[in-house]
């Protein structure tokens, strides 16, 4: 993603400053050997020594994770452990119980000592909202200050060198400004006597998430009205969400209205838990932006209406996703349950669900391996399903319905199969229950697409389609036919293959010349091999 120049037209700055009054200080003096004087110099260096050795110690750590972490960037993973240990963050400048180090990210080695600061400056900023009702970017930015002497200014600089000067004295200032990502701005800090220190603060276009802590402050963060648009997240490590959600925590809060990149880089997220009546749950509630590389594995979803594991509701973009979480509907409320998503508006492209759904009770639910519904515009591209699903009407191994109530006719299913088994009374279909709403509304076109002998009685069990749908009943044998590579396109490969260094496509054998296999033989997605974790 390019990053562009933003327009702030607010920026709440909210600064703490904590000024440690001096106190009375009793002068006792006893001439060259004052004892009090040598006790606070033999202090004094004890602090010293302690905040050096803490800094070493970070960097040690820091080594560590480099020579054993394939994933290990220098800046995030510094950054993130420092700050563990405590230790001030300011580019290569580091401030670590008050005194000052430069250090080395590339050798992780301390290369300068700097000596004490009568300032510390923590600088974020902290609230990334996106767009405002008249187009304009808007941030919130926290200024955390801890001074041991009282302050006379402090300056904020722009890229272009104009400057406005922050109040010390009131906690919130409202200033016009022009600010670009992963640009630095300068915070010039003057004490009463004359010391002058500088940060640099950055509003970075990508966080990295590493923790389940680090996952629930975002989802926060988006629930309080921060969209994310124009930034990317970026998952660092598997994330267990047990601690967080569970018979003993509680249900897991979806993550509100997302505008950015949320890139799991094929990380997985396992152990969510949704036991509620309250209708649209998910990991995320509804997507606008792009979630793509994501795992959702493992853990229970129990809820109604448009319920589902990555987003209850996708207006953007979801691909390359994995989804093995069982999903049961038992309340009075219809809606739409999917493996991926409920209902879809947006694309869903190259995903696949393992996960079971159910549905109990006789009120009318659309049951999809992928979505729930698929409408208005919705495209599912290159999709598969091995979950069953029951329930009572509309239930289709890929999608539950389909309808178009715009009559712009691009609602779209290509290039997918199922092999999930189809239970129900009415409207049951291997790849969609019913292409178009009760024929006041047209279907979709359904094209290329294949489903497992036994999985239901037709592929699609009812269509007001303007198109010919297409699905086709294949056996197991055929399913796993090299042919069903050809016909389902080039994103796919054989299950039991592996890419070589060469960059072909191999068979994938144990040391008895046996092929693995990791979904039974049947096809699977390139990226399920090429970026396995």
């Amino acid at each position: 993603m390019k990053n562009k120049g933003i327009t702030l037209i607010v920026l709440v700055i909210t600064i703490v400053v904590l000024i440690i009054l001096a106190g009375v200080t009793i002068n006792l003096s006893f001439g060259e050997n004052d004892i009090f004087k040598k006790a606070e110099y033999a202090k004094e260096k004890e602090n010293e020594s302690a905040a050096r050795d803490n800094v070493e110690r970070s960097l040690m750590e820091a080594n560590m994770e480099k020579e054993t972490n394939v994933g290990y960037n220098k800046d995030d993973f510094l950054n993130e452990i420092l700050k563990k240990n405590s230790i001030v963050v300011n580019g290569d400048t580091v401030i670590s119980g008050n005194y000052l180090y430069i250090i080395d990210r590339e050798k992780l080695e301390i290369i300068e000592t700097l000596g004490k600061t009568e300032i510390i400056l923590t600088t974020d900023v902290t609230g990334y909202l996106g767009k405002n009702a008249n187009g304009n970017y808007e941030v919130s930015l926290l200024l955390e200050i801890e001074s041991n002497v009282p302050l006379k200014n402090i300056v904020f600089q722009n890229l272009d060198g104009t400057t406005f000067e922050i109040s010390t004295e009131k906690e919130k200032v409202a200033k016009d400004l022009t600010v670009e990502l992963d640009k630095e701005y300068i915070v010039t800090i003057e004490t009463k006597t004359g010391k002058i220190e500088k940060r640099t603060i950055l509003e970075k276009s990508t966080e990295t998430i590493s923790t389940v802590e680090e996952l629930v402050t975002f989802r926060d963060k988006v629930n309080s009205g921060l969209t994310y648009e124009g930034k990317s997240i970026n998952l660092g490590a598997n994330i267990d969400l047990s601690t967080v959600c569970g018979e003993d925590f509680g249900t897991w809060e979806p993550i509100g209205r997302f505008k950015g990149v949320f890139n799991g880089n094929y990380y997985t997220i396992s152990n969510i838990y949704i036991n509620t009546t309250s209708r649209d749950q998910a990991l995320f509630d509804i997507n606008y932006g792009t979630i793509k590389c994501l795992c959702v594995v493992g853990g229970s979803i129990s809820a109604s209406y448009n319920t589902a594991v990555i987003a209850a509701i996708n207006y953007g973009v979801i691909e390359n996703c994995e989804t093995n979480v069982d999903i049961l509907n038992n309340s009075t409320n219809g809606g739409a349950n999917g493996g991926i998503c409920g209902t879809n508006v947006g694309e869903i492209r190259y995903c696949f669900n393992l996960g079971n759904i159910t549905k109990t009770g006789s009120n009318v639910n659309s049951l999809g391996g992928i979505a729930g519904v698929n409408s208005n515009g919705g495209k599912i591209t290159g999709c598969y399903n091995r979950g069953n699903i029951t329930g009572s009407l509309k239930i289709g191994g890929i999608v539950g319905s389909m309808f178009d109530r715009t009559n712009k006719r691009n609602v779209y299913l290509t290039d997918c199969y199922n092999t999930g088994r189809m239970s129900g009374s009415s409207y049951v279909g291997a790849i969609s229950s019913i292409n178009g709403f009760d024929g006041n509304y047209p279907g979709g076109t359904v094209s290329n697409t294949y489903f497992l002998q036994g999985t239901a009685s037709k592929g699609v069990s009812l269509s007001y389609a303007y198109t010919i749908t297409q699905a086709n009943v294949k056996t197991e044998k055929e399913l796993k036919s090299s042919d069903m590579i050809r016909l389902l396109g080039d994103n796919w490969v054989e299950d039991g293959k592996i890419k070589n260094e060469k960059g072909e496509w191999i068979d994938n054998l144990d040391e008895e010349g046996n092929k693995i296999y990791i979904n039974d033989g049947y096809p699977i997605l390139k990226w399920q091999m090429e970026n396995k974790k």
